[in-house]
């Protein structure tokens, strides 16, 4: 009861706030931040990879198992999680499509 109490607390003080600012400007200094930096992540996994470039999981195993020119990846030990360079993976698609 005692949460409710406090979502409730939370809800009305948010509520305040919001009527009080001036939501154009807010979101107008959003837009601009986010042209300046965008947020792109250094490493992305299997799955983010997928969903970003349209290469599936299995695709994935058959590019980065190539003897010539294979999708750079990093794994610490055999087992783990796989996770991909950003940066890399932008390189070596453009390679891609030189050929």
């Amino acid at each position: 009861m005692r949460i409710v109490y406090m979502f409730e607390k939370l809800e009305k003080t948010l509520t305040l706030i919001i009527e009080k600012l001036d939501l154009t400007e807010i979101l107008e200094r959003l837009e601009q931040i986010c042209s300046e930096k965008r947020f792109e992540p250094k490493f992305i996994n299997t799955t983010m990879l997928e969903g970003l470039y349209d290469y599936s999981e299995q695709q994935q195993k058959h590019l980065r198992g190539r003897v010539k020119n294979p999708l750079p990846y990093y794994q610490e030990k055999e087992g783990d999680k796989i996770r991909y360079k950003v940066s890399e993976i932008d390189e070596w698609i453009s390679l891609q499509k030189m050929k």
